[in-house]
């Protein structure tokens, strides 16, 4: 999901007087301190119009003038989703934008809303690409569907524009590439689209042991290297959290590093009091780590194996407990069987 600690809002004409309802709400919800904050886009708009963008986001919905009856007001509020209905990616289909659910107060004194969204692919312009597959806005009453295709919607490179106009006051809207049917050389519609593939991984709670897992189906589409990469990041972001304060041992073992050297690390995570509190500690821990590991280049096998080795020689060793890294180390050391395998024709085989 699109994560932000604010909302964006902007109500047309003169700026109004809170009395008036042109403001700007957030809701805050955590789901546990496992979890990353999620912020709701909230947003109250009169007669006049207005536009709501998620922070960070290339997602907006656009509320014209003359819209809202005259003495009404109506609230609209975005939270978008990274985890689509899993039945809407197949063979035949992909989603390529997250899941978006807009709410509206009052949906029987607004006539029409506008959507514009950014997306992560593009349909390939080769003639066969062109002919199998079509760009479509799904649009759904329910989180897991069923969705509908939208006519009012039109598609320009990576942007999507769709207006609504049966409108109720919870909507679930997603964009997906399908294809009626797969001809042969192609497999499945990921043949057929130019796809952005973006992974964010944040702190500081631990990896969960299926991160891998998507890194082994990218094999299957040959990212071999966006594989190793994410495996190091990973680990050098949870071997932070499990060091906390103990980074500063690793550094001085590991790379020599003066106690002067070490503040300066940890002087932009300092708080009031001057110093950075246990829950900070990861973040000047990261930075070390990530800075580090470059000495390595890009080679991921060698980080890992110099991380494994440093972390045991430390007084009271995280990997004692912490079997997930010499795991990762195997993964990677079979990396290239596991992508020779995966691409194993028939006839090879």
């Amino acid at each position: 999901m699109l994560i932000s600690e604010r909302a964006y809002c902007w109500p047309r004409g003169i700026a109004q007087s809170r009395s008036e309802g042109n403001l700007v709400d957030m809701e805050v919800s955590k789901f546990s301190k496992n979890h990353i904050t999620e912020t709701i886009a909230v947003c109250k708009l009169n007669h006049q119009g207005g536009s709501v963008q998620l922070p960070d986001s290339d997602i907006i919905v656009h509320v014209p003038q003359g819209n809202i009856t005259i003495g009404e007001f109506q609230e609209v509020s975005l939270r978008a989703f990274l985890d689509p209905p899993p039945k809407l990616n197949h063979n035949l289909s992909c989603t390529v934008s997250p899941l978006l659910e807009i709410r509206l107060s009052n949906p029987k004194t607004i006539r029409a809303i506008l959507l514009e969204m950014k997306i992560g692919a593009e349909v390939k312009i080769d003639p066969l690409s062109q002919v199998m597959t079509k760009m479509v806005c799904l649009y759904s009453l329910d989180r897991e569907g069923p969705f509908q295709a939208l006519n009012n919607c039109y598609v320009y490179k990576d942007t999507i524009q769709a207006k609504f106009l049966d409108l109720s006051h919870v909507m679930y809207i997603v964009i997906a590439v399908q294809a009626e049917a797969i001809q042969p050389p192609a497999a499945t519609i990921w043949n057929y689209i130019h796809k952005t593939t973006s992974i964010g991984i944040y702190g500081p709670k631990y990896i969960h042991p299926s991160f891998t897992v998507v890194f082994v189906a990218l094999l299957k589409m040959d990212h071999q290297a966006l594989v190793e990469r994410l495996l190091q990041e990973a680990v050098i972001l949870t071997s932070a959290v499990k060091l906390g304060r103990s980074w500063r041992e690793l550094a001085e073992k590991s790379a020599g590093l003066t106690k002067h050297q070490m503040q300066a690390y940890e002087i932009p995570y300092r708080g009031k009091s001057g110093d950075v509190s246990a829950e900070m500690m990861w973040k000047p821990a990261y930075d070390f780590l990530y800075a580090w590991s470059s000495h390595n280049g890009n080679n991921c096998r060698d980080v890992l194996q110099d991380l494994q080795s440093a972390l045991d020689r430390m007084k009271n060793p995280v990997t004692k407990q912490w079997r997930d890294l010499t795991g990762t180390l195997i993964l990677v050391n079979s990396l290239q069987v596991l992508r020779v395998t995966a691409f194993t024709t028939s006839q090879e085989a």
